[in-house]
């Protein structure tokens, strides 16, 4: 068998790139320690129980309205109710937070017309409880004052590092 020489120049040059760019990369990773010399694992298992000792929980007022204050107003307006009486239940503060405040326009369809019908305002709040046996009365409190979403009810606890580093020490 009679091989063409240009054919063979053509297949050792790509040969000769092909072991070039594998050698370099031979080089440039033999500086390079491997994770399995220079690791070490451990593994450990600890199991702790906590009683939960803070309750916190999710609630929405939404209202409706022509204009975008009339809706703002009696959302406010509820709003205000329920921190007055979960003021007066103790929580603080700094435990109530909002998480999201949005406005949007209402329409109504006529013949597959968008006709603009006034807007929603809806003002979301999360609540942290600290005395979990009070966790019904606030979710009551906000409820019977006119929040119209209330979700998100979990029990946990609030300094959880003491319990975390138990978990550790056993494990």
């Amino acid at each position: 068998m009679n091989l063409d020489p240009k054919w063979t120049r053509f297949v050792l040059i790509v040969l000769g790139v092909f072991l070039l760019f594998q050698a370099m990369i031979a080089f440039k990773e033999l500086g390079t320690p491997s994770v399995a010399y220079s690791t070490i694992v451990v593994s450990g298992e600890g199991e702790v129980f906590a009683t939960p000792d803070v309750a916190s929980f999710s609630f929405a007022v939404s209202a409706d309205s022509k204009s975008v204050s009339e809706a703002q107003d009696t959302v406010t307006g509820k709003i205000n109710t329920i921190l007055k009486a979960l003021d007066s239940l103790g929580v603080k503060e700094e435990d109530i937070r909002t998480t999201d405040y949005s406005v949007y326009p209402k329409y109504h369809y006529e013949r597959n017309n968008a006709i603009p019908d006034g807007y929603t305002v809806t003002h979301s709040i999360v609540v942290k409880i600290k005395n979990t046996a009070q966790a019904g009365q606030a979710l009551a409190i906000a409820g019977d004052n006119g929040a119209t979403n209330i979700s998100s009810l979990s029990l946990s606890v609030d300094d959880d590092k003491a319990v975390m580093a138990e978990a550790r020490d056993k494990a």
